[in-house]
């Protein structure tokens, strides 16, 4: 398949701050890309460098195979969805949609009918006349969207488009962008600080930290196997235990010993993940879950389907797991009571200090 959208040893800066450095992308035709990061990583600062609102110092950017590194917004065929929208207040919807149609001097008789085709996709055909302010926070990025997709772009940009809707709405506007970016075929590229956004809706995910891409794989590759902490902490690992390997046994710094083989050792391993939802509450007898432990609860918290338990050992040392709440006896595992939880080796994550401190 070839390559849609390349950024080769991309570098900007904006005084002595260097933001992306020797930054390499590759997107694929009709691929739906995730930038996941932290504000200032330099995921919107790459996505502005694609659309052409910035020019890196070095690198170069490729659409197509062709080199659009120097080259005005309006010379290339990329639309950006913006967060805050960024619609004309003083535009109906349809007037708002067919604005970069009327800029790109498309011919009044073949307006309509591309607008019309666009607000049906997007579900907002009965709000053609009505201005932004009349419209809700879903309608308004519809219209976003709408507006973008009608140029009919080979790329499409959109820079955390849904962080400002409610949960519901976010849920909802994830299955509506990812139908339609599979019904045009477009190559996408997606900006995002939310793990589960970008774990729902791409097909591949790059996690980007101070300007460079950490690690790039599908969902599944991202979230089952982060390579680094950092990694791993932005893909909802929430227990990370520092130390060091003693033969088969790993030493926290509180003094726990977690028995660990070294299957999945990579060199410079001295952090050991473990997700909350892979944490057993009484785990049976069994070869299979090689760390056990007796804590006791610090705190529970109902969330709904499941109780989130914070469980601290006597070396001091916290961990945080997931029971189901039909799992859960109140009475029996009040604060201060004791537990018995564990793990099996296979779950556990084993990971490098790449930004620990964090």
């Amino acid at each position: 398949m070839p390559t849609d959208v390349r950024l080769e040893n991309v570098t900007k800066s904006y005084g002595p701050q260097t933001v992306l450095g020797n930054l390499n992308l590759d997107v694929r035709e009709g691929e739906l890309v995730a930038l996941l990061g932290a504000s200032g990583c330099g995921k919107t600062t790459a996505l502005r460098i694609i659309a052409g609102f910035l020019t890196p110092e070095e690198g170069r950017v490729l659409i197509g195979g062709q080199d659009y590194t120097y080259k005005t917004p309006n010379q290339r065929n990329t639309s950006m969805v913006f967060q805050s929208y960024a619609l004309f207040p003083h535009m109906s919807v349809r007037e708002n949609v067919a604005f970069g149609l009327k800029m790109h001097k498309v011919e009044k008789s073949q307006i309509k009918p591309m607008v019309d085709e666009i607000l049906s996709a997007v579900r907002l055909e009965e709000l053609g006349e009505r201005y932004p302010r009349q419209l809700s926070g879903g309608q308004q990025q519809r219209v976003a969207l709408a507006r973008a997709l009608v140029m009919r772009p080979d790329v499409l940009l959109l820079d955390e488009p849904l962080s400002n809707l409610d949960a519901k709405l976010r849920h909802e506007m994830r299955v509506e962008i990812r139908l339609l970016q599979e019904r045009y075929g477009l190559t996408t590229i997606f900006v995002t600080h939310d793990q589960e956004e970008a774990l729902t809706m791409s097909d591949r995910i790059m996690v980007m930290n101070k300007g460079v891409i950490c690690q790039s794989g599908t969902p599944k590759e991202v979230f089952e196997r982060p390579r680094s902490r950092f990694v791993a902490d932005f893909t909802a690992v929430r227990n990370f235990m520092r130390g060091d390997f003693l033969e088969d046994k790993f030493v926290t710094r509180s003094g726990t010993e977690i028995r660990a083989g070294d299957s999945s050792r990579a060199p410079g391993t001295s952090c050991l993940g473990i997700r909350p939802g892979k944490i057993a509450l009484n785990p049976p007898d069994s070869d299979a879950y090689a760390n056990v432990f007796r804590g006791t609860v610090k705190i529970a918290t109902f969330l709904g389907d499941k109780v989130e338990v914070l469980a601290v050992l006597p070396s001091g040392e916290e961990f945080i797991l997931e029971v189901p709440t039909m799992a859960w006896d109140e009475s029996r595992y009040e604060k201060g009571k004791e537990i018995v939880f564990g793990w099996k080796s296979e779950d556990m994550l084993y990971l490098t200090e790449e930004d620990a401190s964090k």
